[in-house]
């Protein structure tokens, strides 16, 4: 169980941010080398806070060591987000956290699965994009997002996994892209489940995760203001096992991270091929899929510089963990608050994705 305490009251005499980091090429993750550079920080979606942490502690205990904190996270303690009431909705703690760099500024996208959604400004934590559309009094879950993706347009995407036993949202909308600067979206559609989003820049298309199937649409902008999602059906694909959990890019690859219920795989997208545990369905094996794949992981990412994973695995009933683990080398980081571990649902890289 977490720790209810706020997490910014304790780090307030750290008062420490992280300078935006600059984007670098891609480089595709490579199992048997050290990395050439040093780590970026990581960013945890903790239950109280997104907490970004010092990536050279194995040991991140937020209060006895406020340090290892560098920037926290919590809309109950900023202004700018009272009209998403945060201390309704914010209190179970965030599902995401992904990082950004657009017009030379970096952002925050997180949501929570009682619907706030927003994209944060870092450092400021001022609010670049937020809806309340996906906060629903009558029925909590009813949308239950869980994840967001920023696009370089300034549209935003969420995944609304919906209702746990049939998966669907609120009038079919699990996947739902906002125009630019808008609270209301302009195209939802239907994908049971639906748990990942990433943009794919190289063939304009947004891709979404959901139960065993895997998505890509294309986004008609004919009206303007009014951008449409439409399934490209030539890309989307089903995915080799079920539960569909994470979604995200693999640098330098031509490949999506795709993270089940047990397996993890790699999607290469031009040779419609799956990499990893063959017994679970792929084709083939990629580079240190026994280290990555691993029952229940929530996240996964690859650091484009390093080519080092991050991946958080859930280790109880709430689908948490206070493990972060490091793969290519491995290693551990581990979370506490006064000497008791501290649970968060995903660990990602704070290494801004430049996305224009």
């Amino acid at each position: 169980m977490f720790r209810s305490v706020s997490v910014l009251g304790a780090l307030a005499v750290a008062a420490l941010t992280l300078a935006p980091q600059g984007a670098a090429a891609d480089a595709a993750p490579v199992a048997d080398a050290a990395p050439a550079a040093e780590a970026p920080p990581v960013i945890v979606t903790q239950q109280q806070a997104l907490l970004v942490l010092d990536p050279n502690k194995p040991v991140w205990d937020f209060k006895r060591d406020p340090a290892a904190v560098k920037w926290a996270f919590d809309p109950r303690t900023v202004s700018g987000y009272e009209d998403l009431d945060p201390a309704k909705n914010w209190s179970k703690g965030p599902n995401e956290a992904k990082v950004y760099q657009l017009g030379g500024k970096t952002y925050v996208a997180t949501v929570t699965g009682k619907g706030f959604a927003a994209v944060v400004e870092y450092p400021s934590k001022k609010p670049y994009w937020k809806t309340s559309k996906l906060i629903t009094p009558d029925d909590t879950y009813a949308y239950n997002p869980h994840s967001i993706e920023l696009l370089p347009t300034g549209e935003v995407a969420v995944a609304n996994s919906g209702h746990t036993a049939t998966g669907q949202a609120r009038s079919d909308r699990n996947v739902c892209l906002f125009p630019t600067g808008n609270a209301t979206a302009s195209s939802c559609v239907k994908l049971l489940h639906a748990h990942g989003v990433q943009w794919d820049a190289g063939r304009k298309r947004l891709w979404a995760l959901g139960g065993d199937q895997l998505k890509a649409y294309s986004i008609d902008r004919g009206i303007p203001g009014q951008p449409k999602l439409k399934e490209d059906t030539a890309l989307s694909t089903k995915v080799p096992w079920g539960a569909g959990h994470d979604l995200g890019l693999v640098p330098g690859t031509g490949r999506l991270w795709v993270a089940t219920g047990t397996p993890v795989f790699q999607y290469d997208i031009g040779a419609k091929r799956w990499y990893g545990d063959t017994s679970r369905g792929a084709q083939e094996e990629y580079p240190g899929w026994q280290q990555v794949s691993q029952r229940g992981t929530k996240s996964v990412t690859t650091d484009p510089v390093t080519g080092q994973v991050i991946t958080a695995v859930a280790e109880n009933a709430e689908q948490t963990t206070h493990t972060a683990r490091r793969h290519f080398p491995e290693a551990r980081h581990e979370l506490f608050w006064d000497g008791n571990q501290s649970y968060f649902y995903k660990a990602r890289w704070f290494r801004p994705v430049t996305i224009g």
